[in-house]
């Protein structure tokens, strides 16, 4: 008995013979411009989202691929011989020369390209000394990646660490 009462709901649901003003009015033009309209209206939004996260996603890559260069960078750099990692200490010999562009060195380029953006490595490299002032075997690091977004901003990541001498 129950399952009678939904076939003839659903019957008469679909039936369009059976369904009067459909068939007697239809669609009016006003009608169909505000469904445009609003449709219009979604899609817009929609597609303005879309565009949106793609900004997002591209940003993420150059910061993601930043963070990639600052990361070969220190590892570049705690590598290198202690002695000649800083100008101070071995003039144009030293990474820090090579990293910063005056000084040539196939290795150790100033601007690396990854994809269509060019990132740019600034390496400052000093002495720590300790509080009575005598040196330690130990140097600061600050390094900057800057790099021009595909919207033309001027972006950057900054890190600071420090590098020690190992026997």
């Amino acid at each position: 008995m129950q399952f009678k009462f939904f076939e003839t709901a659903i019957s008469d649901l679909f039936d369009i013979r059976r369904s009067r003003s459909f068939n007697a009015r239809g669609l009016t033009i006003a009608e169909l411009v505000i469904g445009i309209v609003i449709l219009g209206l979604m899609l817009i939004y929609t597609f303005s989202m879309f565009s949106a996260e793609i900004g997002t996603i591209s940003r993420t890559r150059d910061y993601s691929a930043a963070v990639l260069v600052a990361q070969e960078t220190i590892e570049s750099i705690k590598n290198f011989p202690f002695d000649k990692i800083d100008d101070a200490d071995a003039g144009n010999e030293s990474i820090e020369s090579c990293l910063n562009g005056t000084a040539a060195s196939p290795q150790y380029q100033h601007i690396v390209n990854i994809g269509k953006i060019a990132f740019e490595r600034n390496v400052t490299i000093t002495d720590v000394t300790s509080a009575s002032g005598l040196p330690l075997s130990l140097k600061a690091v600050e390094l900057e990646v800057k790099w021009k977004s595909e919207d033309n901003k001027n972006l950057s990541y900054r890190i600071a660490t420090c590098v020690t001498k190992t026997q």
